[in-house]
């Protein structure tokens, strides 16, 4: 769509002429209420409004307001053609910059939405990476008191072998006193024995 040839208004020259908010204009674009087209100028989405729809719209509420009274549409028509021949003349690129530049009430209240809603899925994120971390801890703390009760249980039976074999270390110094003593019987000579 070339600008300069078209029939086309944008909405802050509807808004202007209606003296309604930008938004209310956008909104009856959204909602089919105002025709329109959609252009993607400068990498946005701009609405256009037909020339004739706001005319009629206009023409409609000029009725509402006044009537039929022709005279005072006489007049309407002309406010109407000096406005459309001073206001309505195609936008240039630059004041197509300064549209998209200037961000309205709605993309203000959009724009701090998803800037909170990145903050809370960032501190989300972190929250849920330290909850992954305290996990990972918490299982390693588990595998050392594993640790720990098999050591404990190792060291007891380690110490009942010690003690098995301090008992068996005993008994085997017992045997060895008595075989000695028996040892040491049978090695006097036959003389002592019977000496007593």
């Amino acid at each position: 769509m070339t600008i300069q040839s078209s029939p086309f208004v944008t909405i802050k020259q509807a808004a202007a002429a209606l003296g309604v908010d930008k938004e209310a204009i956008e909104q009856r674009l959204e909602n089919g209420r105002l025709k329109g087209k959609k252009e993607r100028i400068l990498s946005k989405d701009i609405w256009f409004i037909y020339k004739s729809e706001l005319d009629a719209l206009m023409n409609k509420r000029h009725e509402r307001l006044f009537g039929d009274d022709h005279e005072t549409a006489t007049e309407h028509e002309t406010v109407s053609a000096a406005f459309h021949q001073s206001d309505f003349n195609p936008p240039s690129l630059q004041e197509l910059e300064l549209e998209i530049a200037e961000p309205t009430m709605r993309e203000q209240f959009h724009l701090s939405l998803r800037l909170m809603s990145e903050e809370f899925s960032r501190c989300m994120k972190a929250s849920l990476d330290h909850i992954a971390d305290l996990r990972a801890e918490l299982r390693e703390s588990e595998g050392k008191f594993r640790l720990i009760a098999d050591m404990e249980r190792r060291a007891a039976e380690d110490r009942q072998l010690i003690d098995d074999k301090d008992v068996a270390l005993t008994k085997a110094h017992e045997r060895i006193a008595t075989l000695q003593d028996e040892v040491e019987r049978l090695s006097r000579p036959w003389w002592k024995k019977l000496l007593g």
